[in-house]
């Protein structure tokens, strides 16, 4: 080993050793810190910074999949563009694993959207870190720091020193107490939110006490083609799925037991699960051992427009969540006249009129999730009926045109 290399992994190892892994990622972003200074103008140029004042911060901590958020920050990213103003992702947490994340996989096929690595601001808490933040941010010249979770609003002490303005997107989800903790410090920075349903907006106001500006804005989803439309019901079958992350809180393991039931009574029932996550494996030996192979299915994640032409084959859309905030997936499966049955949490009630356009039932709860499934099974006139109208329902009030029409003012009045 050469002579440097020999010191230098020494050195290495003698810091390793004697100070604490919380120092030693200190001193990290610290140096992360100090080359973004040196890198700033390179990133200005990157981003082709012709209206400064035009730049937007679209601020997320750590994404990786893309789910409901990260889908809003992508076509959020997109309508800016097309706006002529620049939009910046600002990310937090451990870029390696980043890097190669779908998320950043797809903002990178977008083109022309910039993206600043921050590292893990919540270990940084010093004066002189905070300084460089405010500083950073001021170079950028960017008018608005969008925050699309609590932990991104770390940031926002920082940016509101610089002069940008804050919105804070409010997605409802569960767990709120531990998920809004990050929030708590930066209540009073933020100058307006943007709840993705009145429900959320009305927990934010009465569990954080927040009585600034907020606007409801529901979830945009990629539009699905025009050709496509779910299939017509086929009499004696019925096709049900489940898409989006495999989770207990989703419900995933209360859906298959409610399946089991209607197995009972209608045979000729199949049900399939796309996506990944911790209940999958759960899942697959469940089925295994309940020797169900034949009528229960698993499938990963299909890409953009792949996901409509894949569930267009099934009846049936069925998310039992036990909470939700605006879930994209039932905005998928009404965008396309694809039946839906789901339960009675968050923003639900505000996408599904129950009985109208879609069956809700009380969380928590297999057999009234069981007598709906039977109940669209024995039924095909009804399912028909329903689905017509959550298509409706979808481009009357759903459409991305129109939550785009609602969404851009946002950001043009908060510049102002």
């Amino acid at each position: 080993m050469h002579a440097f290399s020999r010191a230098k992994y020494h050195v290495k190892e003698n810091l390793q050793r004697n100070l604490s892994k919380k120092t030693i990622e200190r001193i990290k972003t610290l140096l992360a810190y100090l080359k973004l200074f040196i890198d700033i103008p390179l990133l200005t140029a990157k981003v082709y910074f012709t209206n400064p004042r035009g730049t937007v911060l679209l601020c997320y901590d750590s994404p990786a999949s893309v789910g409901g958020t990260e889908l809003q920050i992508i076509l959020i990213a997109e309508q800016l563009k097309k706006m002529g103003l620049r939009p910046l992702v600002v990310t937090m947490g451990k870029l390696r694993a980043q890097r190669t994340s779908e998320f950043f996989l797809r903002l990178k096929q977008m083109g022309g959207i910039g993206h600043l690595h921050l590292g893990n601001v919540g270990l940084i808490k010093h004066t002189l870190c905070e300084k460089y933040r405010t500083v950073l941010l001021k170079r950028l010249q960017a008018s608005i720091c969008h925050c699309f979770n609590p932990l991104s609003t770390r940031l926002a002490s920082s940016a509101k020193k610089a002069g940008l303005k804050i919105i804070y997107s409010e997605t409802g989800l569960p767990c709120k107490n531990f998920w809004w903790e990050p929030l708590f410090p930066h209540v009073n920075e933020i100058d307006t939110v943007l709840a993705i349903s009145t429900a959320s907006l009305s927990e934010l106001r009465g569990e954080l006490g927040y009585r600034g500006p907020a606007t409801v804005i529901y979830s945009l989803i990629d539009p699905p083609p025009v050709h496509i439309r779910a299939r017509s019901p086929i009499p004696g079958e019925l096709k049900i799925v489940y898409f989006g992350h495999m989770h207990v809180h989703k419900g995933v393991h209360i859906l298959f037991r409610a399946f089991q039931k209607l197995l009972s009574i209608y045979p000729n029932a199949y049900l399939t699960f796309i996506g990944e996550g911790a209940s999958r494996q759960d899942l697959e030996r469940q089925v295994i051992h309940t020797t169900m192979e034949k009528h229960v299915f698993f499938s990963n994640f299909k890409k953009n427009d792949a996901i409509y032409t894949h569930i267009s084959h099934f009846d049936l859309m069925c998310l039992p969540s036990f909470s939700e905030g605006m879930p994209c997936s039932i905005l998928e499966a009404m965008s396309i006249g694809l039946a839906v049955l789901s339960t009675k949490v968050g923003g639900i009630p505000e996408l599904i009129e129950d009985e109208v356009s879609g069956i809700l039932v009380p969380p928590h709860n297999e057999t009234a999730l069981a007598q709906a499934l039977a109940r669209f099974a024995l039924d095909p006139s009804f399912r028909s009926h329903t689905a017509e109208n959550g298509f409706r329902r979808f481009n009357n009030l759903f459409a991305p045109h129109r939550i785009i029409a609602q969404l851009l003012p946002l950001y043009t009045q908060t510049m102002t």
